[in-house]
Formats: structure tokens, C-alpha cells, sequence
């Protein structure tokens, strides 16, 4: 994205002022040629949301980027994570206000058994989980720690989104991984093969026949 970005940033017909900056109307320009589509009135209202002084100079290419980066990420999690959130765990806290983190209690029971249908976890499980999610680093996140000082009995939102791209979430059971000479007496169409690319083939990739004796 930011190769066409920079591609298209350059280009002559966009910025024909050569002030190697962009107001609104370019950026939505930039945003059709690279597939990122929005409503002009979304990105209005996203632009109009900086600084008073930027918008009268314009972006630069770097302030370009940043703002692409919080576009992206700001149109991701507000369509799938929030509502996620919302119906997993419930929109408000006990004390009224909009729901800002959850437990491990609640995680445990909602997401993981309830939802994800994951029967060999326990609470301690979710806790060693919250407290290595919570180590991490993520961006918009001003202070996590000032939601709460035990980093293994909550997340908030932002922590729980990276947990469903992490691999802790892996839809593979690592048990499986585990080799079970007991379980090897089927046909070899009947196994999962984790092979690189073209390891069936005999011979070069052009030319050469494919075959099962290459995992033999």
C-alpha cells in the first residue's frame, strides 16, 4: 500500500501545485487508485478530525502514511472487533459505561467454551494468556496498565483483537502436532502433507512429473 501510495503521490496530475502535499479531495484521488475504498463523507469527517494547520498546508507523504495506517486500522476494528466485543461480552459494564475491558472469568466462559467450543482450558490457562497479551506493545493504546494493575485477570479491547490474529488462536490443535506411530496405517491421501512449494515434483518445475514417492 504504501509503494502505491508513494507511486501515486509523486504523480504530476495530482499534486499540480508542487507543494508535495494533498488535501481531501487528492487523498480520496489516492485512495480510489490503490482499492481502499471509503465514502467521501467518511474521509471528510476523518480529515476534518486533524490539526487545524495540517489541514490548511496539507499532508505530506509521511503524514499521508500515518493517516492511511489509522484509516485502515480504525475501518477494520470498527466493523468486525467492536461488534465482536460487544456480543461476546456485552456492550456496558455492571457500572453503566461502555465496556472497556473483560476478565479472564468472563473470557474463559464466553469466548472460549461458549463460543470457540474449547474444552481442554482452565482459568490459570487464560490468565498466563491475558498476562502475555498484556506485555505487548499496541498501537492506540495510550495505557493499558491504567485500566488495571493485574495483567493476568483483564484485557481490553485492543489486547483481545490481537489475540484473535495471534497464534495462540491457531484454528490448528497443536496436539496434533504430536506424532502417534499408532495412527499411521491409512492411505497417505487420508493425512494433512506440510510441505514446502513443489516438493511433489521429481524434477524441475516446468518439465518434471508430480508424485507421491517424492514423500515417501
Amino acid at each position: 500500500m504504501l509503494l502505491l501510495c508513494s507511486n501515486d503521490f509523486s504523480n504530476s496530475t495530482l499534486i499540480q501545485d508542487k507543494s508535495n502535499t494533498i488535501d481531501c479531495k487528492e487523498l480520496q484521488k489516492i485512495l480510489t487508485r490503490i482499492n481502499f475504498y471509503m465514502k467521501k463523507s467518511q474521509l471528510k469527517d476523518a480529515y476534518h478530525k486533524l490539526d487545524e494547520s495540517i489541514r490548511k498546508k496539507g499532508l505530506s507523504f509521511e503524514q499521508c502514511c500515518t493517516f492511511l495506517h489509522k484509516l485502515k486500522h480504525d475501518t477494520w476494528q470498527t466493523k468486525p472487533v467492536n461488534q465482536i466485543w460487544f456480543d461476546l461480552f456485552g456492550r456496558f459494564m455492571n457500572n453503566g459505561t461502555e465496556r472497556q475491558k473483560v476478565s479472564a472469568e468472563s473470557f474463559l466462559r464466553k469466548f472460549l467454551i461458549k463460543q470457540q467450543k474449547e474444552k481442554d482450558v482452565e482459568l490459570e490457562d487464560v490468565r498466563q494468556i491475558f498476562a502475555h497479551l498484556n506485555q505487548l506493545e499496541i498501537a492506540n493504546v495510550a495505557s493499558s496498565k491504567a485500566l488495571y494493575s493485574d495483567s493476568h485477570m483483564y484485557i481490553d479491547k485492543d489486547h483481545f483483537e490481537a489475540y484473535l490474529m495471534s497464534a495462540e488462536n491457531d484454528v490448528f490443535d497443536p496436539k496434533k502436532e504430536r506424532f502417534d506411530q499408532n495412527c499411521m496405517t491409512h492411505s497417505l491421501s487420508e493425512y494433512w502433507i506440510n510441505s514446502s512449494h513443489n516438493t511433489y515434483l521429481t524434477g524441475d518445475q516446468l518439465a518434471s512429473q508430480s508424485s507421491v514417492e517424492m514423500y515417501m
